[in-house]
């Protein structure tokens, strides 16, 4: 018996899509796009978890921490600008790294869990913002 888990909609067809599903009813294609997260991710909020981070850099969760709820694994494209190198700083511990993103939401420290923003923006000769 399935229970009240997120359903999505097939990547061919459109129809509706419970996640435990292997197959999509309607048309038979492969239901290849709800994952479960594991220790490499978040558990609230699915981003991406270094190794040595013990805190979700987006959301400041505990690794380990946190629902592990099936989640829709999309791949994004975002068109904009070149991408911007920023360095956090911790406010509580003083840990500090940088990031070379696009969009960086990354606002908590993989350390310490603490409030990080960005302290610096480092802008190359060529790249315009």
């Amino acid at each position: 018996m399935k229970t009240s888990n997120p359903k999505g909609r097939c990547r061919m067809c459109g129809a509706e899509v419970h996640f435990m599903d292997e197959k999509c009813p309607k048309c038979g294609a492969k239901n290849d796009c709800w994952v479960t997260p594991d220790e490499t991710r978040c558990g609230n909020c699915h981003a991406k978890l270094d190794p040595s981070d013990r805190y979700c850099r987006k959301c400041g969760t505990k690794a380990g921490d946190g629902a592990f709820e099936p989640y829709q694994q999309i791949i994004q494209c975002i068109y904009g600008p070149m991408p911007v190198k920023r360095t956090h700083v911790c406010e509580n511990c003083g840990f500090s790294w940088t990031t070379c993103l696009m969009l960086d939401n990354e606002e908590y420290c993989p350390k310490c869990g603490g409030k990080a923003p960005v302290q610096a923006i480092h802008r190359d000769e060529d790249q315009s913002l």
